[in-house]
Protein backbone atom coordinates (compact mmCIF):
# COMPACT_ATOMS: atom_id res chain seq x y z
CA UNK A 1 0.00 0.00 0.00
CA UNK A 2 1.05 3.73 -0.43
CA UNK A 3 3.39 5.15 2.15
CA UNK A 4 0.98 8.03 2.60
CA UNK A 5 -2.24 9.55 1.01
CA UNK A 6 -0.35 12.34 -0.71
CA UNK A 7 2.95 9.82 -1.40
CA UNK A 8 5.23 11.79 0.85
CA UNK A 9 7.96 10.07 2.27
CA UNK A 10 7.83 10.56 6.35
CA UNK A 11 11.06 9.25 8.33
CA UNK A 12 12.53 10.44 10.88
CA UNK A 13 16.82 11.64 11.70
CA UNK A 14 18.74 9.18 12.54
CA UNK A 15 20.82 11.34 15.06
CA UNK A 16 18.07 14.27 17.18
CA UNK A 17 14.79 11.40 15.85
CA UNK A 18 12.72 14.53 14.39
CA UNK A 19 9.99 13.22 12.44
CA UNK A 20 10.62 14.72 8.44
CA UNK A 21 9.14 14.48 5.24
CA UNK A 22 10.52 14.46 1.47
CA UNK A 23 9.17 14.11 -1.78
CA UNK A 24 9.44 10.42 -3.13
CA UNK A 25 12.08 11.86 -5.64
CA UNK A 26 14.17 12.66 -3.33
CA UNK A 27 14.98 9.05 -2.29
CA UNK A 28 18.33 7.96 -1.95
CA UNK A 29 19.69 11.59 -2.09
CA UNK A 30 21.46 13.39 0.58
CA UNK A 31 19.58 15.58 2.69
CA UNK A 32 20.59 18.01 6.18
CA UNK A 33 18.86 17.88 9.02
CA UNK A 34 16.78 21.04 9.93
CA UNK A 35 16.94 20.68 13.28
CA UNK A 36 20.14 19.04 14.32
CA UNK A 37 22.26 19.60 10.88
CA UNK A 38 23.15 16.16 10.31
CA UNK A 39 23.43 14.66 6.58
CA UNK A 40 22.11 11.39 5.82
CA UNK A 41 20.30 9.59 2.97
CA UNK A 42 16.70 9.86 2.47
CA UNK A 43 15.18 6.23 3.01
CA UNK A 44 13.21 4.57 -0.10
CA UNK A 45 10.45 4.05 1.77
CA UNK A 46 8.53 6.14 4.44
CA UNK A 47 8.19 4.57 8.14
CA UNK A 48 5.46 1.87 9.17
CA UNK A 49 5.77 1.00 4.92
CA UNK A 50 4.46 -2.49 5.45
CA UNK A 51 1.81 -4.49 3.43
CA UNK A 52 -1.63 -5.26 4.52
CA UNK A 53 -1.03 -8.45 5.55
CA UNK A 54 1.77 -7.17 8.22
CA UNK A 55 -1.54 -5.99 10.35
CA UNK A 56 -4.09 -8.35 9.97
CA UNK A 57 -6.43 -8.16 12.85
CA UNK A 58 -5.77 -10.11 15.89
CA UNK A 59 -9.27 -12.74 16.75
CA UNK A 60 -10.93 -11.91 20.00
CA UNK A 61 -9.58 -13.71 22.39
CA UNK A 62 -6.39 -14.51 20.87
CA UNK A 63 -3.11 -14.57 22.13
CA UNK A 64 -1.41 -11.34 22.26
CA UNK A 65 1.31 -11.38 20.32
CA UNK A 66 5.12 -11.51 21.97
CA UNK A 67 6.46 -7.65 22.48
CA UNK A 68 10.10 -7.75 21.35
CA UNK A 69 12.42 -7.98 24.36
CA UNK A 70 15.70 -5.48 24.90
CA UNK A 71 18.66 -5.05 27.43
CA UNK A 72 19.31 -1.82 28.97
CA UNK A 73 22.94 -0.91 27.92
CA UNK A 74 24.32 2.71 29.72
CA UNK A 75 27.69 3.65 28.24
CA UNK A 76 30.48 3.79 30.88
CA UNK A 77 31.74 7.13 29.29
CA UNK A 78 28.88 9.35 28.20
CA UNK A 79 26.07 7.73 29.80
CA UNK A 80 24.14 7.11 26.64
CA UNK A 81 21.09 4.46 27.04
CA UNK A 82 21.31 2.48 24.71
CA UNK A 83 19.26 -1.21 23.86
CA UNK A 84 20.78 -4.77 22.19
CA UNK A 85 18.58 -7.83 22.38
CA UNK A 86 19.20 -11.03 24.28
CA UNK A 87 20.93 -12.47 22.10
CA UNK A 88 23.37 -9.75 22.24
CA UNK A 89 24.29 -10.99 25.87
CA UNK A 90 27.84 -11.02 26.38
CA UNK A 91 28.85 -9.37 23.23
CA UNK A 92 29.65 -5.57 23.10
CA UNK A 93 28.20 -3.07 21.14
CA UNK A 94 29.33 0.98 19.83
CA UNK A 95 27.88 3.97 21.58
CA UNK A 96 26.64 5.82 18.92
CA UNK A 97 27.97 9.29 20.49
CA UNK A 98 31.69 8.81 21.81
CA UNK A 99 32.01 5.60 20.41
CA UNK A 100 33.02 3.68 23.30
CA UNK A 101 32.41 -0.39 23.30
CA UNK A 102 29.92 -1.57 25.88
CA UNK A 103 29.16 -5.11 27.16
CA UNK A 104 25.93 -6.11 27.07
CA UNK A 105 24.66 -7.80 30.21
CA UNK A 106 22.42 -10.82 30.71
CA UNK A 107 18.95 -10.23 30.49
CA UNK A 108 17.44 -9.84 34.30
CA UNK A 109 14.65 -13.31 34.97
CA UNK A 110 11.40 -11.28 36.58
CA UNK A 111 9.36 -13.81 38.27
CA UNK A 112 5.64 -13.01 36.92
CA UNK A 113 3.35 -12.09 39.72
CA UNK A 114 0.51 -14.11 40.63
CA UNK A 115 -2.67 -12.73 41.18
CA UNK A 116 -5.03 -14.70 43.76
CA UNK A 117 -8.34 -15.94 42.51
CA UNK A 118 -11.49 -15.09 44.83
CA UNK A 119 -11.86 -17.91 45.70
CA UNK A 120 -8.40 -18.31 47.81
CA UNK A 121 -8.40 -14.36 49.00
CA UNK A 122 -12.09 -15.50 51.38
CA UNK A 123 -14.42 -13.39 52.95
CA UNK A 124 -13.66 -10.43 55.37
CA UNK A 125 -15.82 -9.58 58.05
CA UNK A 126 -16.35 -6.32 59.88
CA UNK A 127 -15.80 -5.45 63.48
CA UNK A 128 -18.73 -5.69 65.82
CA UNK A 129 -18.29 -1.83 66.78
CA UNK A 130 -18.64 -1.03 62.73
CA UNK A 131 -20.80 -3.25 62.14
CA UNK A 132 -23.35 -1.59 64.78
CA UNK A 133 -23.18 1.67 62.61
CA UNK A 134 -21.31 4.50 61.37
CA UNK A 135 -21.56 6.72 64.63
CA UNK A 136 -20.18 4.44 66.79
CA UNK A 137 -16.88 4.73 67.76
CA UNK A 138 -14.55 1.73 68.90
CA UNK A 139 -14.23 2.15 73.19
CA UNK A 140 -10.98 2.55 73.55
CA UNK A 141 -10.64 5.73 71.59
CA UNK A 142 -11.28 8.13 74.51
CA UNK A 143 -9.25 6.19 77.07
CA UNK A 144 -5.44 7.63 75.93
CA UNK A 145 -4.59 11.11 76.30
CA UNK A 146 -1.42 12.80 73.51
CA UNK A 147 1.26 13.86 75.58
CA UNK A 148 4.29 15.65 73.70
CA UNK A 149 7.65 15.81 74.73
CA UNK A 150 8.98 19.46 75.73
CA UNK A 151 12.31 18.77 74.78
CA UNK A 152 11.88 16.68 71.58
CA UNK A 153 8.02 16.80 70.57
CA UNK A 154 7.92 12.94 70.48
CA UNK A 155 4.44 12.33 70.29
CA UNK A 156 3.81 9.75 73.07
CA UNK A 157 -0.42 8.22 74.59
CA UNK A 158 -0.83 7.64 78.12
CA UNK A 159 -3.92 5.88 79.55
CA UNK A 160 -6.67 8.48 81.71
CA UNK A 161 -5.65 7.00 84.76
CA UNK A 162 -1.90 8.30 84.94
CA UNK A 163 -3.55 12.04 84.48
CA UNK A 164 -1.19 14.22 86.27
CA UNK A 165 2.02 12.00 86.34
CA UNK A 166 5.45 11.86 84.82
CA UNK A 167 5.86 10.08 81.71
CA UNK A 168 9.64 9.30 80.03
CA UNK A 169 10.27 10.10 76.88
CA UNK A 170 11.65 6.99 74.80
CA UNK A 171 13.76 9.62 72.69
CA UNK A 172 15.23 11.59 74.84
CA UNK A 173 14.56 10.78 78.40
CA UNK A 174 12.65 14.10 79.45
CA UNK A 175 10.03 13.82 81.73
CA UNK A 176 6.76 15.13 80.73
CA UNK A 177 3.40 15.58 82.78
CA UNK A 178 0.42 13.47 81.25
CA UNK A 179 -2.58 16.49 80.74
CA UNK A 180 -6.05 16.43 81.00
CA UNK A 181 -7.95 15.14 78.42
CA UNK A 182 -9.53 17.63 76.07
CA UNK A 183 -13.30 17.72 76.95
CA UNK A 184 -15.44 16.09 73.91
CA UNK A 185 -16.35 18.07 70.81
CA UNK A 186 -20.20 19.69 71.20
CA UNK A 187 -21.57 17.77 68.04
CA UNK A 188 -24.91 19.75 66.51
CA UNK A 189 -27.72 17.83 65.02
CA UNK A 190 -27.80 19.62 61.90
CA UNK A 191 -31.90 19.04 62.16
CA UNK A 192 -32.45 20.26 65.20
CA UNK A 193 -34.75 23.24 65.16
CA UNK A 194 -35.86 22.75 61.23
CA UNK A 195 -39.63 22.79 61.67
CA UNK A 196 -38.81 26.90 60.99
CA UNK A 197 -40.01 27.69 57.96
CA UNK A 198 -38.43 30.12 55.10
CA UNK A 199 -40.21 32.63 52.10
CA UNK A 200 -40.14 32.49 48.78
CA UNK A 201 -38.44 36.24 47.44
CA UNK A 202 -38.83 37.08 43.41
CA UNK A 203 -36.17 37.69 42.06
CA UNK A 204 -35.33 41.27 40.31
CA UNK A 205 -35.24 41.05 36.87
CA UNK A 206 -33.20 44.06 36.59
CA UNK A 207 -29.82 43.85 35.93
CA UNK A 208 -27.08 44.94 38.60
CA UNK A 209 -24.79 47.52 37.27
CA UNK A 210 -20.90 46.22 38.12
CA UNK A 211 -18.04 48.38 38.27
CA UNK A 212 -15.21 46.09 35.81
CA UNK A 213 -11.03 46.60 36.43
CA UNK A 214 -9.69 48.84 34.48
CA UNK A 215 -7.93 47.06 31.05
CA UNK A 216 -5.01 47.93 29.40
CA UNK A 217 -3.18 46.67 26.11
CA UNK A 218 0.35 45.13 26.20
CA UNK A 219 2.80 47.05 24.85
CA UNK A 220 4.02 46.69 21.42
CA UNK A 221 7.35 45.32 21.62
CA UNK A 222 6.17 42.38 23.12
CA UNK A 223 6.43 39.12 20.84
CA UNK A 224 4.35 36.31 21.35
CA UNK A 225 5.87 33.22 22.11
CA UNK A 226 5.17 32.09 18.50
CA UNK A 227 7.40 34.51 17.33
CA UNK A 228 10.07 33.95 19.47
CA UNK A 229 10.01 29.94 18.73
CA UNK A 230 9.85 30.46 14.97
CA UNK A 231 13.23 33.17 15.27
CA UNK A 232 14.68 30.62 17.48
CA UNK A 233 14.43 27.89 14.88
CA UNK A 234 14.99 30.47 11.92
CA UNK A 235 16.98 28.25 8.96
CA UNK A 236 20.75 28.53 8.10
CA UNK A 237 19.61 30.89 5.29
CA UNK A 238 18.26 33.22 7.11
CA UNK A 239 21.35 33.82 9.12
CA UNK A 240 23.65 37.69 9.22
CA UNK A 241 25.41 38.03 5.76
CA UNK A 242 29.08 36.78 5.54
CA UNK A 243 31.51 39.81 5.55
CA UNK A 244 33.01 40.56 2.01
CA UNK A 245 36.38 40.01 3.37
CA UNK A 246 35.34 37.15 6.33
CA UNK A 247 39.10 36.68 7.64
CA UNK A 248 39.51 40.57 8.10
CA UNK A 249 36.15 42.23 9.07
CA UNK A 250 35.17 42.05 12.61
CA UNK A 251 37.99 39.27 13.68
CA UNK A 252 41.66 40.98 14.38
CA UNK A 253 38.94 44.09 16.43
CA UNK A 254 36.78 40.97 17.97
CA UNK A 255 39.13 41.15 21.12
CA UNK A 256 38.18 44.78 22.13
CA UNK A 257 34.35 44.40 21.10
CA UNK A 258 32.12 44.58 23.95
CA UNK A 259 31.16 41.01 24.35
CA UNK A 260 34.50 39.48 24.19
CA UNK A 261 36.57 42.92 26.16
CA UNK A 262 36.12 41.73 29.59
CA UNK A 263 37.41 38.05 28.52
CA UNK A 264 40.42 39.71 26.94
CA UNK A 265 41.49 41.34 29.64
CA UNK A 266 40.89 38.68 31.78
CA UNK A 267 43.00 35.96 30.14
CA UNK A 268 45.82 38.58 29.41
CA UNK A 269 46.03 39.37 33.28
CA UNK A 270 46.01 35.57 33.85
CA UNK A 271 48.61 34.93 31.26
CA UNK A 272 50.67 38.23 32.70
CA UNK A 273 50.62 36.55 35.81
CA UNK A 274 51.89 33.46 34.08
CA UNK A 275 54.54 34.84 32.78
CA UNK A 276 55.90 37.47 35.22
CA UNK A 277 56.35 34.26 37.65
CA UNK A 278 58.16 32.42 34.58
CA UNK A 279 60.73 34.77 33.82
CA UNK A 280 61.18 35.49 37.70
CA UNK A 281 62.00 31.58 37.97
CA UNK A 282 64.17 31.62 35.17
CA UNK A 283 66.21 34.50 36.64
CA UNK A 284 66.42 33.01 40.48
CA UNK A 285 67.89 29.64 38.21
CA UNK A 286 70.70 31.62 36.57
CA UNK A 287 72.11 32.92 39.83
CA UNK A 288 74.44 30.20 41.12
CA UNK A 289 73.25 29.95 44.94
CA UNK A 290 71.09 26.79 46.38
CA UNK A 291 68.73 29.09 47.91
CA UNK A 292 67.67 31.27 44.45
CA UNK A 293 67.21 27.91 43.03
CA UNK A 294 65.33 26.95 45.78
CA UNK A 295 63.05 29.52 45.02
CA UNK A 296 63.31 29.01 41.13
CA UNK A 297 61.42 25.56 41.86
CA UNK A 298 58.72 26.74 43.93
CA UNK A 299 58.41 29.69 41.61
CA UNK A 300 58.15 26.94 38.52
CA UNK A 301 55.35 24.53 40.53
CA UNK A 302 53.42 28.34 41.11
CA UNK A 303 53.88 28.88 37.07
CA UNK A 304 53.01 25.23 35.85
CA UNK A 305 49.67 25.07 38.12
CA UNK A 306 48.86 28.97 37.02
CA UNK A 307 49.56 27.59 33.11
CA UNK A 308 47.13 24.79 33.61
CA UNK A 309 44.36 26.81 35.06
CA UNK A 310 44.75 29.65 32.14
CA UNK A 311 44.40 26.73 29.35
CA UNK A 312 41.61 24.95 31.11
CA UNK A 313 39.45 28.31 30.96
CA UNK A 314 40.67 29.46 27.75
CA UNK A 315 39.90 26.08 25.95
CA UNK A 316 36.26 27.10 27.11
CA UNK A 317 36.56 30.53 25.76
CA UNK A 318 37.78 29.45 22.82
CA UNK A 319 35.45 27.08 21.68
CA UNK A 320 32.42 29.73 22.61
CA UNK A 321 33.70 32.17 20.12
CA UNK A 322 34.24 29.16 17.72
CA UNK A 323 30.67 27.60 17.66
CA UNK A 324 29.01 31.16 17.90
CA UNK A 325 30.80 32.71 15.13
CA UNK A 326 30.56 29.07 13.28
CA UNK A 327 26.77 29.63 13.47
CA UNK A 328 26.43 33.65 12.25
CA UNK A 329 26.38 35.24 15.83
CA UNK A 330 28.81 38.75 15.94
CA UNK A 331 28.58 39.06 19.15
CA UNK A 332 29.24 35.64 21.18
CA UNK A 333 27.32 34.58 24.24
CA UNK A 334 28.53 30.98 25.13
CA UNK A 335 30.69 31.77 27.22
CA UNK A 336 32.00 29.56 30.43
CA UNK A 337 30.39 30.21 33.83
CA UNK A 338 31.15 30.17 37.01
CA UNK A 339 30.51 26.46 37.92
CA UNK A 340 33.52 24.54 36.80
CA UNK A 341 32.14 21.15 36.47
CA UNK A 342 29.80 22.75 33.72
CA UNK A 343 32.87 23.38 31.45
CA UNK A 344 35.57 21.41 32.42
CA UNK A 345 34.95 18.96 29.96
CA UNK A 346 35.35 21.04 27.15
CA UNK A 347 38.89 21.21 27.84
CA UNK A 348 39.54 17.67 25.88
CA UNK A 349 38.54 19.50 22.68
CA UNK A 350 41.54 21.39 22.47
CA UNK A 351 43.59 19.91 24.93
CA UNK A 352 42.63 16.08 21.82
CA UNK A 353 43.30 18.10 18.95
CA UNK A 354 46.43 19.80 19.85
CA UNK A 355 47.77 16.29 20.79
CA UNK A 356 46.65 14.84 17.40
CA UNK A 357 47.97 17.41 15.29
CA UNK A 358 51.24 17.57 16.87
CA UNK A 359 51.66 13.83 17.12
CA UNK A 360 52.46 13.04 13.23
CA UNK A 361 55.10 15.71 12.83
CA UNK A 362 56.52 14.76 16.18
CA UNK A 363 56.59 10.76 15.18
CA UNK A 364 58.16 11.61 11.74
CA UNK A 365 61.39 13.78 13.78
CA UNK A 366 61.54 10.42 15.82
CA UNK A 367 62.14 7.90 13.22
CA UNK A 368 63.99 10.04 10.91
CA UNK A 369 66.00 10.61 13.96
CA UNK A 370 65.93 14.48 13.67
CA UNK A 371 67.91 17.03 15.61
CA UNK A 372 65.33 19.21 18.50
CA UNK A 373 65.11 22.20 15.94
CA UNK A 374 63.79 19.90 13.02
CA UNK A 375 61.59 17.65 15.18
CA UNK A 376 60.47 21.10 16.59
CA UNK A 377 59.78 22.40 13.39
CA UNK A 378 57.58 19.03 12.08
CA UNK A 379 55.64 19.59 15.20
CA UNK A 380 54.78 23.08 14.94
CA UNK A 381 54.04 22.27 11.05
CA UNK A 382 51.51 19.47 11.75
CA UNK A 383 49.84 20.84 14.72
CA UNK A 384 49.75 24.52 12.12
CA UNK A 385 47.83 22.49 9.48
CA UNK A 386 46.03 19.77 10.92
CA UNK A 387 44.57 21.40 14.10
CA UNK A 388 41.77 23.28 12.45
CA UNK A 389 40.83 20.09 10.60
CA UNK A 390 40.74 18.15 13.75
CA UNK A 391 39.27 20.48 16.06
CA UNK A 392 36.19 21.26 13.28
CA UNK A 393 35.87 17.68 13.06
CA UNK A 394 35.42 17.19 16.83
CA UNK A 395 32.73 20.11 16.93
CA UNK A 396 30.79 18.16 13.67
CA UNK A 397 30.57 14.64 15.54
CA UNK A 398 30.10 16.35 18.87
CA UNK A 399 32.74 14.56 20.06
CA UNK A 400 36.68 14.64 21.38
CA UNK A 401 37.71 11.77 20.29
CA UNK A 402 36.35 12.45 16.90
CA UNK A 403 38.81 13.56 15.27
CA UNK A 404 37.86 12.20 11.48
CA UNK A 405 34.51 14.04 9.53
CA UNK A 406 34.05 13.56 5.76
CA UNK A 407 32.35 16.25 6.11
CA UNK A 408 34.92 18.63 7.07
CA UNK A 409 37.86 16.53 5.19
CA UNK A 410 35.35 17.51 1.68
CA UNK A 411 35.58 21.10 1.77
CA UNK A 412 39.67 20.59 1.76
CA UNK A 413 38.46 20.60 -2.11
CA UNK A 414 34.86 21.71 -2.36
CA UNK A 415 36.01 24.73 -0.95
CA UNK A 416 39.96 25.20 -1.50
CA UNK A 417 39.53 28.94 -1.93
CA UNK A 418 38.54 29.55 2.12
CA UNK A 419 41.22 27.31 3.29
CA UNK A 420 43.75 29.17 0.96
CA UNK A 421 42.75 32.31 2.44
CA UNK A 422 42.57 31.02 5.94
CA UNK A 423 46.14 29.64 6.05
CA UNK A 424 48.31 32.64 5.23
CA UNK A 425 46.19 34.93 7.59
CA UNK A 426 46.27 32.60 10.08
CA UNK A 427 50.20 32.07 9.31
CA UNK A 428 50.75 36.22 9.46
CA UNK A 429 48.69 36.30 12.87
CA UNK A 430 51.04 33.07 14.57
CA UNK A 431 54.29 35.42 13.28
CA UNK A 432 53.14 38.72 14.70
CA UNK A 433 52.93 37.11 17.96
CA UNK A 434 55.87 35.37 17.76
CA UNK A 435 58.10 38.43 16.95
CA UNK A 436 56.29 40.29 20.02
CA UNK A 437 57.14 37.65 21.76
CA UNK A 438 60.78 37.52 21.28
CA UNK A 439 61.05 41.29 21.87
CA UNK A 440 58.94 41.40 25.15
CA UNK A 441 61.20 38.98 26.31
CA UNK A 442 64.06 42.19 26.79
CA UNK A 443 61.62 44.31 28.85
CA UNK A 444 62.71 42.73 31.98
CA UNK A 445 60.47 40.59 34.38
CA UNK A 446 57.21 43.06 34.92
CA UNK A 447 56.74 44.78 31.75
CA UNK A 448 57.91 41.45 29.56
CA UNK A 449 55.10 39.20 31.54
CA UNK A 450 52.91 42.36 31.10
CA UNK A 451 53.41 42.00 26.92
CA UNK A 452 53.70 38.59 26.57
CA UNK A 453 50.05 37.72 28.57
CA UNK A 454 48.22 40.64 26.66
CA UNK A 455 49.64 39.46 23.45
CA UNK A 456 48.91 35.77 24.24
CA UNK A 457 45.81 36.62 25.09
CA UNK A 458 44.60 38.67 22.03
CA UNK A 459 46.23 36.13 19.80
CA UNK A 460 44.37 33.53 21.31
CA UNK A 461 40.53 35.35 20.82
CA UNK A 462 41.84 36.13 17.45
CA UNK A 463 42.96 32.80 15.64
CA UNK A 464 39.50 31.25 17.73
CA UNK A 465 37.50 34.08 15.42
CA UNK A 466 39.25 32.93 12.29
CA UNK A 467 38.50 29.20 13.02
CA UNK A 468 35.14 29.91 13.65
CA UNK A 469 34.37 32.19 10.36
CA UNK A 470 36.21 29.28 8.46
CA UNK A 471 33.84 27.02 10.06
CA UNK A 472 30.89 28.81 9.01
CA UNK A 473 32.11 29.37 5.30
CA UNK A 474 32.65 25.53 5.51
CA UNK A 475 29.12 25.34 6.97
CA UNK A 476 27.02 27.19 4.38
CA UNK A 477 29.26 25.34 1.42
CA UNK A 478 28.39 22.06 2.48
CA UNK A 479 23.98 23.52 3.56
CA UNK A 480 24.42 24.53 -0.21
CA UNK A 481 25.58 20.97 -1.38
CA UNK A 482 22.60 19.31 0.27
CA UNK A 483 20.66 17.19 -2.52
CA UNK A 484 17.36 16.74 -0.78
CA UNK A 485 15.10 19.64 0.19
CA UNK A 486 13.41 18.56 3.48
CA UNK A 487 11.21 19.92 6.43
CA UNK A 488 9.82 19.42 9.76
CA UNK A 489 6.60 18.10 10.18
CA UNK A 490 3.72 19.37 11.76
CA UNK A 491 2.38 17.89 14.87
CA UNK A 492 -1.20 17.20 13.40
CA UNK A 493 0.57 15.75 10.48
CA UNK A 494 2.35 13.72 12.71
CA UNK A 495 -0.42 12.25 14.79
CA UNK A 496 -2.36 11.48 11.98
CA UNK A 497 0.23 9.37 10.73
CA UNK A 498 0.53 7.46 13.80
CA UNK A 499 -3.40 6.85 13.62
CA UNK A 500 -3.39 5.55 9.83
CA UNK A 501 0.04 2.90 11.63
CA UNK A 502 -2.07 2.39 14.16
CA UNK A 503 -5.38 1.21 11.89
Amino acid sequence: MAATKDSTLRFSCPRCLIHLKAKPEAAGSRCLCPRCQNFFEVPEKSRNDAPAEDYALRQAGAPRAAEPVYVLVVCPVCHTRMYGSPEQSGETIECPDCGTPSLVPQLAVVEEKRHRSAEEVGDYKLSSEIARGAGALPAATGHYVAVICPVCGTRMHSSVDRVGDRMICPDCGSAAIVPEPPPAPIIHDPMEGAGEGYAIVMRDESPTPRTLPPTRSAPEEIEEPEEIEKQAEAPPSERPAMPSLPFIAGTFSFPFSPSALFYTVLLSAWAAFFFTIALAAGVMSSITDHRTWFGSAIFGAIALIVAVMWFAYASCVALGVVRDTANGEDEVQDWPDAVFLDWVGLVFYIFNAMAISIAPGALLAWFTASGDFPGAAAGLAGAFFLFPLVLLSMLERNSPFAAFSPLVWKTMFSSSETWTGFYPTAAILLIAIAVIKRAAIYLGTIFGGLALGTTLAVGWMIYFRLLGRLGRICLERAERGCEAPIEEMDEDEDEEEDEEGNQ
